[in-house]
This record gives structure tokens, C-alpha cells and sequence, in this order.
């Protein structure tokens, strides 16, 4: 099983292999893959994801956002969003969007989500479906 981990402080999202960790902060060995990514903040939203390990919920493809190019600069981008299980902030998630383009890098703020870019959203979705992604570890 996947999961992954977001580092505030370094600014990146990385996706590990095996089992999931049991404690915030505890993992062993190198990322698969590793994606610089943000929990910047609009004013009106709940503010930033709470530090903690949380389980996946579910994914949501946002077909509304609609097909390329336009749905780059939507909120969630054409990639959808994988939602965690985070008490009190229904749906956040990981997600892209904000951007110009898919050879762009990471989008503006977000309500409370983790936005990382369009490739980096592309190959997470490739990893879940032979991997599914169990766990985020917020730090």
C-alpha cells in the first residue's frame, strides 16, 4: 500500500511504498517520488491542514471542472482530488489546479487543501490505481 507525506517546512509531497506509519513523522527508507507542493491559504477558508496522519477517503474525479485546457485553471484542476478523513474539514484533499497549463508549476491557495501540480497529480492517480494510496502524514 502507498502513502504519502506532506512536509510543510521543505514544501514537498512524497509518496512512499509499504506500510503506512503509526506515528506522525515516523517513516523509514527513500520516497518513490517527490513533488514540491503547498498548504498556502486563502483568508476565507478554515485555514491549513492539521499537522497528524490521516486515512483516505475517497477519490473524486471533478468531472465539472471540465477537459483541458480549461480545467487547469479551475480549483481543482483535471485531475480530481483524493480526500482524507480529517475531523472537522470535510473534503480536504489533495488536489492541483490554479495554473496556466500542465507544464506549470503548483497553483495559488487553496481552502485548506495540499495543491501540488498537474504531473504531480497524474502520477499519483497512476500510483493508486495498482497502489492505493491508505494514509497522508501532514508534518
Amino acid at each position: 500500500m502507498g502513502w504519502l507525506l506532506f512536509d510543510r517546512g521543505s514544501r514537498r509531497l512524497s509518496v512512499f511504498d509499504g506500510a503506512a506509519p503509526d506515528s506522525p513523522g515516523l517513516f523509514v527508507g527513500p520516497p518513490i517520488q517527490s513533488w514540491p507542493a503547498h498548504n498556502d491559504t486563502d483568508s476565507r477558508s478554515n485555514g491549513r491542514w492539521p499537522p497528524g496522519l490521516y486515512r483516505w477517503s475517497h477519490y473524486n474525479p471533478h468531472g465539472d471542472m471540465g477537459a483541458p485546457p480549461v480545467c487547469f485553471s479551475t480549483a481543482l484542476g483535471c485531475q480530481g482530488i483524493h480526500v482524507f478523513a480529517v475531523a472537522g474539514r470535510p473534503g480536504l484533499g489533495i488536489h492541483a489546479g490554479r495554473t496556466r497549463g500542465a507544464g506549470s508549476s503548483v497553483g495559488g491557495v487553496t481552502m485548506g487543501c495540499i495543491r501540488v501540480s498537474d504531473q504531480a497529480m497524474t502520477a499519483i492517480n497512476a500510483l493508486h490505481t495498482h497502489d492505493r494510496i491508505t494514509l497522508i502524514d501532514v508534518l
